[in-house]
């Protein structure tokens, strides 16, 4: 009896390679309920193919002191346990989950914390609980081995068979065909050429028509100017008298300025707008055809001051 005793306390104290997920807190959280969340976060362990097989349970009576958590964790003979702390107040959830090593007096491994409705606490601890499988995996050398990958040996070239080409196929014999010699062609018959009727409006009467319209602008100008210079003589006149006697009056000055610049633009303005006009008018009635050839029977210049105009009569 009591060899089987001692047995059974050697084999509870031996260390074995499982990790232990217990209840450290309990916050508003009914005992079952807290547990049911361990469990859970135990089953999402053993998924993740980190060994959990010792049974949950309440270690809340430590009161989170890692000394008591660790001692227990020692008599378990687990290398490692999970904390699992859960609260609700007023339908609000905090959880944590907390991975230690008790080889090395509760050691952190790693931890997650959430938050949110009360009702889906334990979902929300499910979903961190992977952040605690690297480092537990790590502590319980559960890596695995690297793949060690066979190099493959590469593949033989195959050898292409070139097709015999056939031969060229012989020329085609090309039998020459001689053709009659074409038809003469029928005798055409070739209507004359009417001759075209020149345009009227030629190139002399084009610079006669701008000629006289030119001349005709010079002639308006030099009417206003020279309607100008009258103005300036009746202001002077107003001013000094009709019989202008030595005045020595500003305005008469003045117009008398006036009129003399104006006199002196609109006086040649007046005779060579006349001219290049009369030149123009000769230029349009004096070419009424001209031959395509032909030049201009009448030419004008402009000259500084006044114009010249040069009448070349050539009668058929």
């Amino acid at each position: 009896m009591l060899v089987t005793l001692l047995t059974a306390a050697v084999m509870q104290a031996a260390p074995t390679n499982d990790v232990w997920v217990v209840v450290t807190s309990r916050s508003g959280v009914p005992a079952p309920r807290a547990l049911e969340t361990a469990r859970a976060v135990s089953a999402a362990l053993v998924k993740a193919n980190v060994p959990s097989a010792t049974p949950v349970e309440d270690l809340s009576s430590c009161k989170g002191k890692k000394p008591c958590l660790v001692a227990k964790g020692k008599a378990k003979g687990v290398p490692a346990m999970v904390l699992v702390e859960v609260g609700v107040v007023l339908g609000d959830g905090v959880g944590q989950v907390e991975a230690v090593s008790v080889e090395e007096f509760g050691k952190k491994l790693a931890g997650a914390q959430v938050e949110g409705p009360g009702d889906a606490l334990s979902g929300l601890l499910v979903e961190k609980t992977s952040m605690l499988v690297e480092p537990l995996k790590d502590l319980l050398g559960l890596k695995a081995a690297p793949v060690v990958m066979k190099p493959i040996d590469p593949p033989k070239p195959v050898e292409v068979v070139k097709p015999v080409e056939p031969p060229p196929p012989a020329p085609p014999v090309v039998v020459a065909e001689v053709f009659p010699p074409p038809p003469l062609p029928a005798n055409e018959v070739v209507a004359p050429v009417e001759p075209s009727t020149p345009a009227f409006l030629t190139l002399p009467r084009i610079i006669g028509l701008a000629a006289a319209g030119v001349g005709l602008i010079g002639v308006v100008l030099g009417s206003v100017f020279l309607g100008e210079a009258a103005s300036a003589s009746r202001a002077i006149d107003a001013a000094c008298g009709a019989t202008r006697d030595p005045c020595a009056s500003l305005t008469a000055n003045q117009a008398y300025a006036r009129g003399y610049q104006a006199q002196s633009v609109g006086l040649p303005m007046l005779i060579g707008g006349g001219a290049v006009a009369i030149a123009g008018a000769v230029l349009f009635l004096l070419n009424p055809q001209p031959a395509a050839t032909s030049t201009p029977a009448v030419s004008f210049m402009l000259l500084p001051g006044g114009a010249g105009a040069s009448v070349e009569v050539s009668l058929p």
